[in-house]
């Protein structure tokens, strides 16, 4: 497993948690802005991103 498989030492306060049955999901998300100051289309424009915080996250999502 490589240091970025696990990132379980994000602190708690970053991660976003779910719970479906009995199966629990931890995800950190990434918030990208695309634009310049002169297109104001692109200003507006946010993609957010989440990614499994940790193992038992990725194997959950994995058998839904």
């Amino acid at each position: 497993m490589s240091r970025h498989d696990d990132v379980s030492d994000v602190h708690d306060r970053h991660r976003t948690r779910y719970r479906r049955d009995e199966r629990r999901f931890g995800y950190f998300s990434t918030v990208t802005t695309l634009g310049t100051a002169q297109d104001i289309t692109l200003q507006e424009l946010r993609i957010e991103c989440f990614f499994p915080a940790d193992a038992e996250t990725r194997g959950n999502a994995r058998a839904l």
